[in-house]
């Protein structure tokens, strides 16, 4: 099992656009299993009452999960690639990039192979026989790769994002049963069993992001803010601890607030006059609170809305 996270944010800039905030993000994992699985009888001579099993099994696998993200308010780069392979002789970054990029084989293979095997033997039982042969190599691998730029100023500002990424993942397997060159026998209840299972899979995911948006807008989110906070109509926040309430009154649930309610809302008190622990408030609870639906004068200031030049670019 293999996690690499990688996390970068850069912060700055002015309101008027200018000065440089620049994230850059890279991330490179190379994850290389090689293993074999045998099982046989040589050159030998066995009786038994009971029975004979031959039985190899390879469960040679890679579970890698690899995370990057890149945030910056101008401009942001992030690049990530990663290389699993099972049954692959190791070889360097190069030419697996290669490899990945033009689906080359320059890696050369050494199978995760599973082999069961009866050679030059003899084998009398009274019960089954059983020659058996598993291969189960597997690749389970999660890339993400997430460049977000977001500008934001009075005017002036500009944002670019850019995100790659490269992966390669490899399985090279089998599985072998054989009985050669030998004699075996059951009694008549016994059963001979001979079978090869080569299961090898890979499932893999990518997902590359590149996201950019750039505001200028006059100073009009600075105005909704404060709007906003002069015009507020409730009284205390679930965090304001415990409080004389009387009927009527207005409590806003915070973000992080867990005992009962719906993060944001307002709510109005409907119960008799009391101390109440307002962050240890079940705020769904209806026969104590009701929820209201109210509008901010700050609605009335247009938001989102470029007062300048606003460049804005992604590319993946």
């Amino acid at each position: 099992i293999a996690e690499l996270d990688s996390f970068v944010e850069s912060s700055g800039g002015s309101n008027t656009g200018g000065g440089d905030s620049v994230a850059t993000n890279g991330a490179i994992a190379t994850n290389l299993v090689l293993g074999t699985a045998t099982a046989e009888i040589r050159n030998s001579t066995i009786t038994t009452s009971g029975g004979v099993s031959v039985i190899a099994d390879n469960e040679a696998s890679i579970e890698a999960t690899n995370k990057s993200v890149t945030l910056s308010g101008d401009e942001a780069v992030g690049a990530s690639i990663a290389f699993n392979t099972v049954g692959y002789a190791p070889t360097n970054i190069l030419a697996a990039s290669f490899d990945a990029l033009l689906g080359t084989s320059l890696q050369q293979p050494s199978p995760a192979q599973a082999t069961a095997r009866v050679i030059n033997s003899t084998l009398a039982a009274a019960g089954n026989v059983e020659v058996k042969a598993f291969n189960e190599a597997s690749i389970e691998a999660n890339l993400l790769n997430d460049a977000t730029s977001s500008a934001g100023a009075l005017w002036g500002a500009s944002g670019a994002a850019a995100s790659g990424l490269l992966a390669n993942n490899r399985v090279a397997g089998g599985a072998l049963a054989e009985i050669d060159d030998s004699d075996v026998t059951t009694s008549a209840s016994g059963n001979l069993t001979l079978l090869a299972d080569d299961n090898a899979f890979i499932n893999a995911t990518s997902v590359m992001k590149a996201i950019s948006s750039t505001t200028n807008d006059g100073g009009a989110s600075l105005i909704g803010g404060m709007v906003e906070q002069l015009g507020a109509s409730y009284a205390f926040t679930s965090e304001s601890g415990t409080q004389p309430l009387k009927e009527d009154d207005r409590v806003r649930v915070a973000s992080g607030h867990q005992e009962g309610g719906v993060p944001g809302a307002t709510y109005r008190y409907v119960g008799a006059g009391s101390d109440v622990d307002l962050s240890d408030t079940d705020y769904s609870d209806a026969s104590l609170w009701a929820r209201v639906s109210e509008s901010s004068p700050a609605d009335l200031i247009p938001q989102g809305l470029n007062v300048s030049e606003s460049d804005s670019v992604a590319m993946g």
